[in-house]
């Protein structure tokens, strides 16, 4: 089983960030998690809830604003992310297609960045509608169909590779399925070594936590120069 970094290290930064995406690699994460969004011009950018604290909404304000908040940018995600092994779930926000053709801006984008081979990528996201536009701009690229009702019809729709739930709605049943049919099953959000274990013994194959290093036994002895 392996753990995906949940938005970066964001036990220890602040989620979604450049130092948090730096410190999950430094601690050795090879499979990371973030949130795509976009500013008003048009940058995606990284950023999990629709608004700001102060109830401002990501998609009215301009990257110039955004970058003094320290909302990093996919770009600096890439940049960051050096390592050609490191792979990342791309989570494209876009309830009610909020960002229209955000997926097509996207594929541009991995298309243009050298270091963006699709081998590297899960796309997935709570629209299904995003996931199905995803599959029609590009029959190969992994899609993890993220969703709190696990519909089986709707995975194999897309050719899902792997199914992301909450560990609250998991069960042994869910992940038979899943492996009877070839798909993966990585559960948000497990910060609780034991919770992993039994996971792990369910036979889940991934899980979303803040703490990289979670599956490392060892891992509350394991030290972060900050």
């Amino acid at each position: 089983m392996i753990t995906i970094a949940h938005r970066g290290a964001s036990a220890y930064f602040k989620e979604n960030t450049l130092p948090a995406f730096k410190a999950a690699f430094d601690l050795g994460a090879l499979f990371m998690e973030t949130d795509l969004q976009r500013s008003k011009d048009g940058v995606l950018v990284l950023y999990h809830d629709y608004s700001l604290p102060n109830g401002q909404n990501i998609k009215d304000l301009n990257y110039s604003a955004l970058r003094k908040l320290h909302v990093p940018t996919l770009q600096e995600l890439f940049k960051t992310a050096k390592n050609p092994n490191i792979k990342i779930n791309i989570e494209i926000k876009n309830d009610g297609n909020l960002y229209p053709n955000i997926e097509k801006q996207l594929f541009s984008f991995l298309k243009d960045e050298p270091s963006a081979h699709l081998d590297r990528l899960l796309i997935s996201s709570f629209d299904f509608d995003t996931l199905r536009q995803v599959r029609r701009l590009n029959p190969s690229v992994k899609i993890g169909l993220l969703t709190r009702d696990f519909n089986l019809a709707q995975a194999l729709q897309i050719n899902a590779y792997s199914v992301n739930m909450s560990v609250k709605r998991i069960n042994s049943s869910i992940v038979k399925t899943c492996r009877k049919h070839h798909l993966k099953t990585f559960i948000y959000t497990v910060n609780d070594y034991r919770t992993a274990l039994k996971l792990q013994k369910m036979g889940v194959d991934g899980i979303f936590s803040d703490f990289p290093q979670l599956l490392n036994p060892n891992f509350l002895n394991i030290g972060l120069s900050v």
